[in-house]
C-alpha cells in the first residue's frame, strides 16, 4: 500500500473532484466576464493593454482566494470590484509616475532659468498639501466622484454609468464634495 489509509484517499478524491469544479465554474465565469471587466477596467484607465492587464490580474488573484469566494453566485461582484480597485490603483500610480516625471522635469527648468522664488514654491507646495488632505477627509463616495471628474476628466454621465448610480446622485455627491472643498479651503481663498 502507499501509506494512505482509505479514508485519507477517499477525502482526498473528494478535495480533488471539488476542485475540477470548482475549476470549472471559476472558468466559465470567468470567460462569460472577461469582456465586460476588461470594458470595465478601460473605461478607468484608457488604456487597453493596461485594461488587460488589470484584467489578467484580477483573475489570478481571485484564482489563489478561490475557496474564500461563492463561486460563482459571488465571483461576477468580486471579479468587477477587484477589476474596479486594480484600475483605479493603476491610474493613482501613473500619475504618481507623471507628477514625479514632471515635477523632475519643472526642477530642471526653475534652476535653469531661475523660477519662482522659494516663498512661492512653498505657498504652492503648502496648498497642494492642504487640497490633499481636504480631498482625502471628504467622504468617500464624494471624493471618488470628485478624482473621476476633476482627475479623469469624466463627465457626470460617464461616472453614473461607470459607478452604476444615476447622474443625479453624481451631481448630488459633486456638489457636496465642491461645498466641504470651499469650506476646508476658506484661507487660501482670500
Amino acid at each position: 500500500m502507499n501509506g494512505m489509509s482509505i479514508p485519507e484517499q477517499s477525502s482526498n478524491r473528494e478535495w480533488q473532484q471539488d476542485d475540477r469544479i470548482l475549476t470549472d465554474a471559476f472558468d466559465t465565469v470567468a470567460r462569460e466576464l472577461h469582456p465586460r471587466l476588461a470594458s470595465a477596467a478601460y473605461q478607468i484607465v484608457r488604456d487597453a493593454a493596461a485594461a488587460e492587464d488589470i484584467v489578467q490580474d484580477a483573475l489570478l488573484a481571485t484564482w489563489r482566494q478561490r475557496r474564500a469566494i461563492d463561486v460563482p453566485a459571488g465571483l461576477p461582484a468580486y471579479l468587477f470590484q477587484a477589476c474596479r480597485n486594480r484600475a483605479f490603483n493603476y491610474v493613482r500610480n501613473h500619475r504618481r509616475r507623471q507628477r514625479t516625471l514632471a515635477s523632475d522635469s519643472e526642477a530642471i527648468e526653475h534652476v535653469a532659468d531661475g523660477g519662482p522664488s522659494m516663498e512661492q514654491d512653498l505657498a504652492a507646495a503648502d496648498l497642494q498639501r492642504s487640497l490633499h488632505e481636504a480631498i482625502a477627509k471628504l467622504a468617500p463616495g464624494a471624493r471618488e466622484i470628485f478624482l473621476l471628474s476633476r482627475q479623469r476628466g469624466l463627465t457626470y454621465n460617464e461616472i453614473a454609468m461607470l459607478l452604476d448610480i444615476s447622474v443625479k446622485t453624481v451631481e448630488t455627491q459633486m456638489s457636496r464634495a465642491l461645498r466641504a472643498l470651499r469650506q476646508r479651503l476658506q484661507e487660501w481663498r482670500s
